[in-house]
């Protein structure tokens, strides 16, 4: 479960020897929405369901990209609210934890929690997050690097978290990232995507873009 980055494991599902892996994650899917009984996708009750019929089957959560990537900014930039980032960090992971507990508590044990991809530097980031909140420009405290700086310390909040609460943590920085002779941190080639997303993650009509190219892309 998880919004479209959480496609970049598998697109729909996979069978590996007695095991199948479903996909379930939905675009635009974020932590401080699918805690919610009401939301504008509606996803808790659709995992809720889910679970309670496959309760001895592992689920793996990957949520939090959204609300790094545009959550965030939309609460600052449109509407205009002043908080800080980590304090919203921290209180939306202490909700979602609160929220993976409730299945756990209720038997469910097979919980597993990933955390958030890099951003994608190879398309125009700049004017994705310009386009995105409908702004003529950037604001100066914005940035790629910036960006990623935010996901990692997102990743270590969450990870704590999880350790706290006995959950199993994991997410794909260290086997996807190299640091470059600035300081920066950005993704390996072999990951990098035809748009935002990690290679093989993509929306729909890039992801058949690469399929065009390679039939094994």
């Amino acid at each position: 479960y998880g919004c479209s980055h959480c496609k970049c494991f598998i697109r729909d599902k996979l069978k590996i020897n007695n095991f199948l892996i479903i996909n379930k994650g939905k675009s635009s899917a974020s932590m401080s929405g699918v805690i919610k009984d009401k939301s504008t996708l509606n996803y808790k009750s659709e995992i809720d369901k889910n679970i309670l019929m496959n309760k001895n089957d592992y689920h793996i959560f990957k949520f939090g990209q959204v609300d790094i990537e545009y959550v965030y900014y939309y609460k600052t930039i449109i509407e205009k609210k002043k908080f800080d980032k980590i304090v919203f960090y921290e209180r939306i992971i202490e909700d979602y934890i609160k929220y993976l507990l409730n299945y756990i508590n209720t038997g469910t044990k097979n919980i597993l929690v990933c955390g958030s991809n890099l951003s994608n530097s190879t398309y125009n980031w700049c004017d994705n997050f310009k386009n995105n909140f409908k702004i003529e420009y950037l604001p100066k405290n914005i940035s790629y690097n910036l960006v990623n700086m935010d996901i990692i310390t997102f990743n270590n909040i969450l990870m704590n978290h999880c350790k706290k609460n006995n959950i199993i943590y994991f997410d794909t920085i260290d086997e996807c990232s190299v640091m470059n002779k600035n300081g920066f941190i950005h993704l390996k080639n072999e990951y990098i995507g035809l748009d935002n997303h990690y290679k093989g993650a993509e929306t729909p009509s890039y992801y058949e873009i690469g399929l065009i190219k390679d039939k094994n892309y």
